[in-house]
């Protein structure tokens, strides 16, 4: 069986090697991010799959659980932020209030 976990790590490790290439040679932000999520998302594929190794899955899954909470709030806290950053250099005051996209009196 660890014969097998090693070769699936070993891959696994290899996507996230990919992943982390994308993110330093990537084109736009977008892609950066993208493959941000995708790296975390293979981070939390390795860190079950060690878990299953080591026969504590219910402690590495405590963790890949927080891990992948971080995981998901991190691309839209970022792109909310880009958000407001274009409404800044668009010549808006940046916030995501109602009255800013034009409806009301």
């Amino acid at each position: 069986m660890t014969v097998v976990a090693s070769i699936a790590s070993a891959a696994i490790a290899l996507l996230i090697l990919s992943s982390l290439i994308q993110i330093a040679t990537g084109k736009t932000v977008l892609d950066r991010l993208l493959a941000t999520a995708l790296a975390a998302a293979n981070a939390l594929v390795l860190l079950m799959l060690l878990g299953f190794v080591f026969d504590r899955v219910s402690f590495f899954g405590d963790i890949g659980l927080a891990y992948a909470l971080l995981a998901f709030l991190f691309p839209i806290a970022f792109a909310r932020y880009l958000e407001a950053e274009g409404d800044k250099d668009r010549g808006g005051s940046g916030s995501l209030t109602p009255d800013d996209e034009g409806g009301g009196p």
